[in-house]
Formats: structure tokens, sequence, C-alpha cells
């Protein structure tokens, strides 16, 4: 557990979840590895490095002797949560359940990246939100929301509670490099249509 420990507080949370998998190969023996801890550290780091579909495959493999587990069920309805989508959801689950000492700082660390993830996903699926969904899906107080989209350069319009989404990395780029959606298929299309009247 202690090199386990050690990685999370370096933050290198992929390697983390490869050694609680080490760990879980070599305690295997002839039945399952039986280590609660392994099975739900792992699953936490690997939802931390964004390797959502690891983590599944990982709670497959819990024996079905520890999936009665409480803190094993927390996990695997966080981890539910994260793989819909369900944001609101899964900070509910976070902030819910009391987690061991080794889950604890992870579950903080997880929620802190599940937010930053949540904004990027907002800047690139949204043109416009309001302010209630947005403190929903980022589980923050509405002072902590205006502090997002005031640092996300969003504009915020206090007559309807309505939040303007701006891609601030977009805007903040060159002209000439900007994509322009659109522009390669339609200059595509012009370029068959040229072939085909050759013909």
């Amino acid at each position: 557990m202690e090199d386990v420990k050690r990685r999370v507080a370096e933050g290198k949370y992929a390697e983390a979840a490869k050694t609680c998998e080490r760990i879980e190969l070599e305690t295997a023996g002839e039945a399952s590895c039986q280590l609660e801890w392994v099975y739900s550290a792992q699953i936490v780091c690997h939802l931390i490095a964004g390797q959502v579909n690891d983590a599944r495959f990982c709670w497959k493999r819990v024996p079905d002797t520890l999936r009665e587990n409480a803190e094993i069920q927390n996990v695997c309805k966080v981890l539910k949560t994260l793989w819909e989508k369900d944001y609101v959801g899964f900070h509910k689950n976070v902030s819910a359940h009391p987690w061991s000492e080794l889950l604890l700082p992870l579950m903080g660390q997880l929620a802190a990246e599940t937010r930053s993830r949540v904004q990027r996903i907002i800047t690139k699926a949204y043109t416009s939100i309001s302010l209630d969904a947005l403190t929903s899906m980022l589980a923050c107080t509405m002072d902590e929301a205006l502090q997002v989209v005031e640092k996300n350069g969003w504009k915020l319009d206090p007559s309807s509670n309505t939040i303007e989404i701006s891609d601030k990395a977009c805007e903040d780029s060159s002209e000439g490099s900007r994509y322009i959606p659109g522009t390669g298929l339609e200059e595509m299309t012009k370029y068959v249509l040229h072939l085909d009247m050759q013909n």
C-alpha cells in the first residue's frame, strides 16, 4: 500500500493504478485478489487519469466476495455516474459517502479533475447554459460558478441568468490558424464536383 500512497502523493495516478494492478496479480494466488483497497484505489486512480474504460474493466474483475463491501459499492456508484456522464449524480455520490483514509484524498482529486473536465466539455459543447445548470454540473456555490464564468471569459446575462459560452483558446488564436467549420467540407465538395464535370 505504501508504494501506491507514494505514487498518489506524487500525483502519478496512472502509475498508482498500475501498481494496484501489479499487487492484484501478485496476490491472486489460486483465487482472486481479496484486498478490497487494491480494487477501489485502482478504479479511482484510473478515473482521475481519465481512463474510464480501464476503471470499468477493473470493476469487472472485482471478486463476488468483495462486491458486498460498502466502499467498493460506493466506488462503483461513482464510476457509473462518470460512465453515464451524470455529473450532478457524480458530485452527490462523492460527497454522500464516508471514504477510507486511502480514498478520501483520491476522491477530492477526482472531484477537482472532474470539475476541470466538465468546464472543458461545457466550453466545447455548449453555446449557452443557465447559471443554475452550471452550479449543478460543477457542484459549486453561485459565487464559485461566477468565478468560473469570469476565469473562462464567458458572459453572464443577469436578466435571464444565462451564460454565453465562448472558447477563449479559440478566440485567442490567430485569425489565420482558426478553424472555420464547414470550410473543409465545402472545398472538398467543390473539388469532387469539378472532377465530375471533367468526366
